[in-house]
């Protein structure tokens, strides 16, 4: 998964699902640029006695052309962005019980444009992705329980049914339109909207090699996963030309649909066609401000989320005890988040070099109850859960650009350091570390380098 892909991912989670678009101001300067950028990412590498164990890194690649020309009293533009992306992840000397190797490509293309009277603007744009990815995993160890009952009836069962090794393939397409419009509420003020609704279609497929009691449901396997994310967002702002302060409001709805499907072999009438479901909510809002000094500005914004999550998902038929055995487990989730962010940037400029530093902080806290109970058969008993989860995740953001301007060229440099931290603070008896002591890791990561070209053919 790419930085862009990733750090989009993460800020979501903070309630950000921003789309450029043109403003009013943006169409007052012709423009006829052509920009390329490239991008290094260095996700994650973690080390354990000087011998890497885990590595994940990428490269982003995009090609953005802009036109913009007043004609007569109207201004119009357009923007065409185009871009792709391949990154791999590789744990395949780590310790853990699964490793493998990821091998993952996206591709995208968007479109905005827009027209002004010198008074309002009308605008529109949209964003298609495509997104692969292929993962070969390799199960090292399976779990096993001190209660010989769930070995015999469950777990015992796991390893001839799927195998040790495993193929995990995923297609994503995203379908992204975008509406917005600025009108003037008087001579100094000026309201600019904006509405998007991004849909992504999922595609997931597990693929492994049945080896269980049963004949019937032996060889080559296949679980589908089908659903869709859909999330709306408004967004609201306000600018005054006598004002330093641009207040924002951005409204979110999002949506998960997520079916479960056994591929059944031919003629089999002894497994589950339909594995379960999944389904998530998260609605929200985001408020604040961005503030403008001359080459200085900040952002602060604040933001509240409410989540829910359900699910209801069985195992394939895993083997026989006389009676096919097949278990399965319901659970809910719901809480809510609350958001800050905090963002400075300056630049400084000596002669024909700029150099922009660029500061952020974000954290958010989610306060969430998880409720389930496993459904298990031949006299199987589990202990319902009914637990807090409660974490604190922080981000942290450095960022320095170097940009060299010319007449007609320009050349950029930037670098971006991302430093996430997830705490949790709850005593709820869901434990997710291992109970034995872990190695001592080093972790390193988080950086991105971007080298970016601009060529002006005014």
């Amino acid at each position: 998964m790419p930085a862009q892909d990733i750090y989009e991912f993460i800020r979501f989670q903070f309630g950000k699902t921003d789309f450029d678009h043109f403003t009013k101001n943006e169409l007052l300067e012709p423009q006829n640029s052509l920009t390329l950028d490239r991008d290094y990412n260095d996700y994650i590498r973690v080390y354990e006695n000087h011998r890497k164990l885990i590595s994940g890194a990428g490269f982003f690649n995009q090609i953005n052309y802009t036109y913009i020309r007043p004609k007569n009293s109207w201004q119009y533009g357009f923007t065409v962005n185009m871009g792709n992306a391949k990154s791999e992840f590789n744990n395949q000397k780590s310790t853990t019980s699964l490793t493998g190797f990821n091998n993952y490509t996206s591709r995208h293309w968007a479109l905005s444009v827009a027209v002004s009277d010198g008074i309002a603007l009308w605008g529109a744009g949209i964003k298609l992705q495509s997104i692969e990815n292929n993962i070969p995993i390799q199960i090292n160890s399976f779990p096993v329980s001190r209660n010989q009952a769930m070995n015999q009836y469950f777990l015992d069962y796991i390893e001839p049914s799927f195998g040790t090794n495993i193929i995990f393939k995923e297609n994503i397409k995203l379908l992204q339109p975008i509406l917005f419009y600025s009108v003037p509420l008087n001579k100094s003020i000026l309201l600019a909207l904006s509405f998007s609704q991004s849909r992504h279609t999922l595609f997931q497929q597990l693929r492994y090699s049945n080896n269980s009691n049963i004949p019937q449901l032996t060889g080559s396997r296949k679980i589908n996963f089908d659903g869709t994310i859909i999330t709306n967002s408004a967004d609201i702002t306000i600018t005054n030309n006598k004002w330093h302060i641009t207040p924002r409001l951005v409204i979110h709805d999002s949506r998960l649909n997520l079916d479960v499907k056994n591929i059944l072999p031919v003629d089999n009438t002894l497994d589950l066609p339909d594995l379960g479901w999944l389904t998530g909510t998260r609605r929200g809002f985001d408020i604040g401000y961005t503030f403008t000094n001359g080459n200085l500005d900040h952002q602060i914004n604040f933001g509240f989320m409410t989540v829910s999550a359900a699910v209801n998902i069985s195992t394939p038929v895993l083997g026989r005890e006389i009676l096919p055995i097949a278990h399965g487990v319901k659970a809910d989730l719901a809480g809510k988040v609350n958001t800050q962010h905090l963002s400075l940037s300056k630049t400084w400029q000596h002669t024909n070099v700029f150099i922009t530093g660029n500061l952020d902080y974000s954290h958010a806290y989610y306060d969430l109850t998880i409720k389930g109970d496993a459904i298990i058969e031949f006299g199987l008993t589990s202990v319902p859960v009914d637990a807090p989860l409660q974490y604190h995740l922080y981000l942290g953001e450095l960022a320095v650009q170097t940009v060299y301007k010319l007449k007609q060229y320009s050349i950029g440099y930037r670098f971006r350091q991302y430093l996430p931290y997830l705490k949790r603070v709850d005593d709820g008896p869901i434990n997710f570390k291992p109970e034995v002591k872990e190695p001592d890791y080093k972790t390193r990561g988080g950086g991105q380098h971007r080298f970016t070209i601009v060529y002006n053919f005014n």
